[in-house]
């Protein structure tokens, strides 16, 4: 029931992500009125587009037999409304950079939530896991509609506008659909195919690489006003290219360590912690490079989706492919019996075309007449990663004892931090020329 809200509230007509892009490329140009028009018509329209989903769960209430879930169903319409409607006042503020205040409130929800579930649950049975997440959902709009500086949102249902949103932001709200269920595609795959224990070792190697991501694509929140608007400002001079072209490079090592320190740390911790989920640990090891491989084109793809490229389109359909390529591949893999393993490179390889192909396309708007140091600074990105990963290959993961445990765990982060330190800080402190071609 709680997922059925998720998902409806994942459903988007693209008028406010248009409209946002709108706000961000002219407030950054000093054009007030059209910004105002771009934040009032998409939050307008996608808020009462927000009710539709709701309504049809309303609806299917009328044939459940089950009292809880016929409740849980018939609050739908607030619930969805109000998730999407939080969702939206937050991408507002986020478009102002206001990202202290989104930290905060989203803090708030978080510390909220848990006792006001409990309590919930406690006073009204089964029926409160539907009231404590909606209420605090009410909690963060009335949050982001009384504090300074004001939004002044305006109902503006100028349909116009709204088309012209529509065909921009359809892509925008399309692709975090595609995304998230390319991100599902390996461990549904191997639930239809290998069963319960499969994907339950599956599951426990791809959840702490799901929780490195999140953390690490706030930076893609912080970059998307922040660049758009450079873009928009900056009149056909470009400067933002050096900036954008740092940016990337600063992640890609940032991700880089992340990605060998999950791998050096996973396999021992494993062993002692949790022993009968050892065999997710290969898998762990080949699923940790979505890491480095989905922060690294964070750049690229918010310059493609841009006001001043705007190819949003192009990128949707990049996505597109490769979920079916990806699924595809998870079906051959299965078929002759390669298991899960093989999923999970699956996912690797996929994701690594996806981020060429990015590149390529993004390329144009990111060198200049030196478009090719970007990528020539991340293939030396490359060399500290992969050497790190071959060398933890061949150290010791499995351990009996928790002091041989902590010995491997210190033996398998000092090579990391070796490796990282001989071969990429020359790269980060640009004392070499390939790294002076992409700066």
């Amino acid at each position: 029931m709680v997922l059925a809200f998720a998902y409806a509230a994942l459903l988007r007509t693209g008028v406010f992500e248009g409209g946002v892009r709108a706000y961000i490329h002219h407030s950054n140009r000093g054009e007030t009125r059209q910004a105002e028009k771009g934040q009032n018509v998409g939050f307008s329209f996608e808020a009462v587009a927000s009710v539709v989903p709701g309504l049809g769960l309303m609806v299917a209430s009328f044939f459940i037999s089950d009292e809880v879930q016929r409740i849980g169903f018939l609050l739908a319409p607030v619930a969805v409304t109000a998730a999407s409607i939080s969702a939206f006042l937050s991408g507002l503020r986020i478009a102002r950079s206001e990202f202290d205040l989104v930290a905060r409130v989203s803090l708030i929800r978080t510390i909220f939530v848990t006792p006001a579930l409990l309590g919930a649950v406690l006073i009204l049975g089964a029926v409160g896991v539907f009231i404590a997440p909606m209420a605090a959902d009410l909690l963060m709009i009335c949050m982001y509609a009384t504090r300074r500086p004001r939004l002044d949102l305006r109902l503006d249902f100028h349909w116009s506008a709204a088309r012209r949103f529509l065909r921009v932001g359809f892509p925008l709200g399309a692709m975090a659909i595609v995304y998230w269920v390319y991100r599902l595609i390996g461990s549904t795959s191997v639930g239809l195919a290998e069963g319960t224990r499969a994907l339950g070792i599956y599951l426990f190697a791809a959840a702490p690489v799901a929780v490195l991501v999140r953390a690490l694509s706030s930076v893609q929140a912080v970059l998307i006003p922040s660049l758009w608007g450079e873009m928009a400002g900056d009149h056909g001079n470009d400067r933002w290219v050096r900036a954008g072209n740092r940016i990337t490079l600063a992640i890609a090592v940032m991700a880089g360590v992340v990605t060998n320190l999950a791998q050096a740390g996973f396999g021992p911790l494993v062993t002692i912690v949790a022993p009968k989920f050892t065999p997710a640990i290969p898998i762990f090891n080949a699923l940790a490079f979505n890491v480095v491989l989905l922060m690294v084109a964070s750049v690229p793809s918010i310059v493609l989706d841009s006001a001043k490229v705007n190819r949003q389109a192009h990128q949707l359909g990049i996505w597109v492919a490769a979920l079916v390529v990806n699924a595809a591949a998870n079906a051959i893999v299965l078929t002759l019996g390669l298991g899960s393993r093989a999923v999970a490179w699956n996912d690797i390889w996929v994701q690594l075309l996806v981020v060429v192909v990015i590149f390529a396309l993004a390329s144009p708007h990111l060198g200049g007449r030196h478009r090719l140091g970007l990528p020539m600074s991340l293939l030396f990105v490359a060399v500290p990663l992969i050497a790190s990963a071959i060398v933890l290959a061949l150290l010791p993961a499995r351990a009996a004892t928790l002091g041989e445990t902590a010995a491997q765990l210190g033996l398998r982060v000092a090579t990391v931090s070796a490796i990282w330190c001989a071969v990429g800080m020359p790269l980060v402190l640009r004392r070499r020329r390939i790294g002076h071609w992409a700066l």
